[in-house]
């Protein structure tokens, strides 16, 4: 049986990408934990390796990339852009543990706080977030 003329003998670029994705994960989180003595070499290093990982999504061919469009606020395309795109607003409306970056539901409550406690309990009640629980 014939080998077909798109097969390439090298590993896929997305797991290579995929795996450059967990390293600098890893080396991030490596960095926020790192010891006072440790952490400016801990976070060069996890800088590296995204930057590393950045390029090499960069280098990935079209015919390998995720494609998809944003149509009424909804993902649609290839299943990688549509959980992208997910996670991408699960960060934007619940907030980011790992950076310390609240989401829109932790500002407008904030917000909504110093001015009446009722709306801001309102607010946390009536969240998507909270009705997973």
């Amino acid at each position: 049986m014939a080998a077909s003329p798109f097969h390439h003998h090298r590993s896929h670029p997305e797991a290579q990408v995929a795996a450059l994705d967990v390293e600098a994960a890893s080396a991030a989180a490596a960095a926020r934990t790192a010891p006072p003595s440790e952490k400016a070499a801990a976070q060069a290093r996890a800088a590296a390796i995204e930057e590393k990982a950045r390029d090499a999504r960069a280098a990935v061919p079209c015919w390998h990339r995720a494609y998809g469009c944003i149509v009424c606020g909804a993902a649609l395309g290839d299943d990688e852009f549509i959980a992208d795109f997910l996670h991408t607003k699960q960060l934007e409306i619940c907030g980011d543990i790992a950076n310390s970056s609240p989401g829109t539901i932790v500002s407008v409550v904030e917000a909504l706080a110093a001015s009446s406690a009722h709306a801001a309990s309102t607010a946390i009640y009536y969240a998507l977030q909270c009705r997973i629980d």
